[in-house]
């Protein structure tokens, strides 16, 4: 049976191989009907070949199933069992899986990149050969060439190969020419050899030591800030003992002047360490508050990269070149519309003041509502970031159904938490305006609802008051008033809704409240406004 090609269906997108040796029934029936759900789900399968060593029982045929996935390596060879263990469990195959490895090609992954440089003339005298030798490693001297050989270093067969072309630039001579590598550390041995595991196991060592040679340098700068005394130079030993080692470290690939490498440890070491004075000295706080800031910056980093897996080789990245012009427009009146709403319920709950009565520029109304559709877009981005990394390390196993009748519960508890919290900040803006205004200080203002102390005296003696009395000997609450009528608060009487004081505005004057020590109006108004 020979291998089913894709045709004109593209692949989906993959970055991981599985081949499985799967056994089904050696019926005519089943072993068709095996491979045609194996191939609906867009794996290759195949019969399997003396060089597969099928070995398989009798009355079994096996198959060679190969499946695609898109993630980590770690964790993609158990999530390729399980997706084809679950397709045989639903659809009551005649088959199991008896073997399944990733693909791994065993191919040499060293390279080296040869640049091509002036020599240092021979008759140059001591200091000028000194300052060219540093100039040539620095790639001063490069005349911009570079060619790129698999393998390790082999600088005899990189001159050779200069030599048989030029490709428009000036002929390689091996008299006034040389080559050169770049800085870089040292291959070993076993990423000479190329195997994946061993060389999985090396990158992710190094990269461990690197974020924590990282840490002791920024937090050496951090200490030099803290001590305020001279045992602050104490906090350079462990850049000082470390910039020759990483020097010679990230240049041990190709023998380099002594200060070359001196001068490539001194700017890694010194710059994460002036990098962490300089975070010490700013105004992110003290030591626990910048802990606390760089702890939430790699957290935010990692959930961006999640964010990533969610959302790349994905049907919203698929279909983003009409979902974002589709998604947009409505912004311009659904903002609006919430902020008209928080508005409302910033005055009516605490106030008992229609916001219609109210002066609010317009633009107030976007303003208010980009707080809850931050919180509420935050919490998408943690969500979509936790989601990815699952993704990623194949985490979700055969949940897919059960993830997607999850998402309409998710969206539901995304807006009710970011309607939740503008409701609860919206309240407690409230809050505060009212108790500034029982304590006699500007209340000031909640996004273009602008609050002040005003003291009110009517201009009759007999006038029509709603929610009255008229407070006359102390000052009340307004937010201004674009109407007929004046609408105020009088914060000596309880707050609930409907206890406003409501006056036609020809009936009264208006003052400003100034800070008077007794906190009283006068008893009449000279002016008014």
């Amino acid at each position: 049976m020979e291998e089913e090609t894709a045709g004109t269906v593209p692949l989906p997108y993959f970055n991981r191989r599985i081949k499985l040796l799967v056994e089904v029934l050696d019926q005519p029936d089943e072993i068709v009907l095996a491979t045609q759900l194996l191939r609906e789900r867009g794996w290759a399968v195949r019969q399997a070949t003396p060089a597969d060593s099928p070995s398989a029982r009798s009355g079994f045929t096996a198959l060679i199933v190969e499946v695609r996935l898109r993630g980590a390596r770690l964790g993609a060879c158990r999530h390729a069992r399980s997706q084809v263990r679950s397709l045989i469990e639903q659809r009551k195959l005649a088959a199991w899986v008896r073997d399944a490895s990733i693909v791994e090609p065993d191919l040499p992954r060293v390279s080296t990149t040869y640049h091509v440089h002036r020599r240092t003339p021979p008759g140059a005298g001591g200091l000028k050969r000194w300052v060219l030798k540093h100039w040539e490693a620095s790639g001063g001297a490069d005349i911009q060439r570079a060619l790129v050989l698999p393998g390790p270093s082999d600088s005899q067969k990189a001159r050779a190969e200069f030599a048989q072309r030029t490709l428009g630039g000036p002929p390689f001579d091996a008299e006034i020419h040389d080559v050169r590598l770049g800085a870089a550390p040292k291959e070993e041995a076993a990423d000479v050899a190329g195997r994946t595991g061993g060389l999985q196991t090396r990158n992710s060592r190094e990269v461990a030591t690197f974020l924590g040679l990282v840490v002791v340098l920024l937090g050496s700068g951090i200490a030099i800030h803290a001590t305020e005394s001279p045992w602050a130079l104490f906090g350079l030993i462990p850049a000082a003992g470390l910039c020759w080692r990483l020097g010679a470290w990230a240049t041990s690939n190709e023998p380099r002047p002594v200060l070359f490498r001196l001068a490539i440890g001194i700017l890694f070491t010194g710059a994460l360490t002036w990098l962490g004075y300089l975070l010490a000295r700013s105004a992110l706080g003290p030591v626990p508050i910048l802990v606390l800031v760089a702890a939430l910056t790699g957290l935010g980093i990692g959930l961006a990269f999640g964010v990533w897996h969610a959302l790349s080789h994905s049907w919203i990245s698929r279909n983003i070149s009409w979902l974002l012009p589709a998604l947009i427009p409505p912004l311009a009146f659904v903002l609006p519309i919430a902020g008209r709403f928080l508005h409302t319920y910033y005055l009516r709950e605490k106030f008992g003041i229609p916001a219609d009565t109210v002066p609010i520029a317009f633009y107030s109304q976007y303003f208010v509502a980009m707080k809850p559709m931050a919180i509420a877009s935050a919490i998408v981005f943690i969500f979509l970031g936790i989601i990815g990394w699952v993704r990623h390390f194949h985490w979700g196993g055969g949940a897919r159904e059960l993830t997607l009748m999850m998402w309409p519960f998710v969206l539901l508890v995304y807006l009710l938490t970011a309607v939740q919290v503008s409701l609860g900040d919206t309240s407690d803006a409230a809050e505060r305006t009212a108790a500034r205004a029982r304590a006699g200080d500007a209340p000031g203002s909640y996004y273009g609802i602008v609050g002040s102390l005003v003291c009110v005296q009517p201009l009759g003696k007999d006038i029509p008051v709603l929610n009255g009395p008229l407070p006359r000997n102390h000052p009340v609450l307004s937010f201004g008033s674009t109407g007929d009528y004046l609408w105020v608060w009088d914060p000596k009487r309880d707050g609930r809704i409907g206890q406003a004081v409501r006056v036609r505005s020809e009936d009264v004057a208006v003052l400003t409240f100034t800070d008077r020590s007794d906190r009283r109006c006068p008893r009449r108004a000279t002016d008014g406004s």
